[in-house]
């Protein structure tokens, strides 16, 4: 290793042998050495917890932009939309969510596989009721660019296991 003194230093140069003996023979000598290295080690330690939490949090997951985590397009369908249609439509393109959008492509609602069971198959609704009576409105969405844990903390706050994600007031993904 090279070492670089930054201010004036004094240095012994001694024969290992002889600076092993005297470790054995001097326990002062051995704790202060001890101590010394325990308070290196532990400075270098501390610099490389500092060093990775800075790139870790900079580079984690969970600190990028919810359009990073999408894989696909939102499944969407209009307000006019009958519930038949909107359950075909999922389940071709095998998906658990559909979200029902008004003209401007902002959302309204969202259809999912929990509010199938308890809203549709339980009361025995016809395919032809319209998907808006059956749809979670309003939509708690989130824009594109907020951090995907914000996302994750929407989600397990309301107990949700999906979540509109907008961009300019336009649906973009799930």
């Amino acid at each position: 290793s090279t070492y670089r003194a930054s201010e004036d230093s004094l240095l012994y140069v001694a024969p290992l042998a002889a600076f092993t003996k005297a470790l054995h023979d001097l326990p002062a000598l051995q704790d202060y050495c001890e101590r010394g290295l325990f308070n290196l080690l532990e400075r270098s330690r501390a610099a490389l917890r500092a060093a990775f939490l800075a790139e870790s949090l900079s580079e984690h997951p969970f600190s990028k932009p919810l359009s990073s985590a999408l894989n696909r397009a939102a499944l969407t369908c209009g307000e006019d939309a009958e519930l038949g249609q909107a359950l075909t439509r999922m389940h071709a393109e095998k998906v658990g969510a559909i979200v029902v959008v008004d003209a401007h492509g902002g959302p309204v609602g969202i259809l999912t596989e929990r509010d199938v069971l308890g809203r549709v198959t339980l009361p025995q609704l016809p395919l032809t009721t319209n998907v808006m009576a059956v749809a979670t409105q309003p939509v708690e969405s989130l824009d594109a660019l907020s951090p995907i844990s914000t996302a994750a903390l929407l989600m397990v706050t309301k107990n949700f296991r999906h979540v509109v994600v907008t961009q300019a007031g336009k649906v973009i993904g799930v």
